[in-house]
């Protein structure tokens, strides 16, 4: 995870080594933060002209189904912790936010950029919000 400062962003990058973007598509999500803010997870909701199974089809044939990553029809969780951490979390809540998605050329998501502040939150860092 990356901070971009001319977006005011975190850029959430989903392989190791980052390829050019050919297109961005705007969406929805649902971020989940624990204790000291600490980010847990994101769902992201599939928006309109977006299959999100095709999205994240290499990573499930490159690594199997990875342990990271709940998919289904209308949705995406990406888990940022491990599962033993995110249940610890007493003050775990969640909020919506709008992100946007980094596709290349095949439809492969890339990277999901999510906004420093939305309502209801303003993350600090990678690892916690205020």
């Amino acid at each position: 995870m990356t901070y971009q400062p001319r977006e005011n962003a975190l850029r959430l990058v989903l392989g190791p080594e980052p390829r050019p973007a050919a297109r961005t598509v705007e969406g929805t999500g649902i971020l989940d933060l624990g204790e000291q803010g600490r980010l847990l997870g994101l769902e992201i909701s599939a928006p309109p002209g977006l299959d999100l199974r095709q999205a994240f089809c290499p990573w499930q044939e490159r690594t199997g189904f990875p342990e990271w990553l709940s998919l289904g029809t209308a949705s995406a969780y990406l888990r940022l912790v491990p599962e033993p951490l995110a249940q610890a979390s007493r003050q775990a809540r969640s909020v919506s936010v709008r992100l946007a998605m980094e596709l290349d050329e095949q439809g492969t998501l890339l990277a999901v950029i999510l906004p420093r502040r939305g309502e209801g939150y303003e993350l600090s860092s990678p690892s916690g919000s205020t």
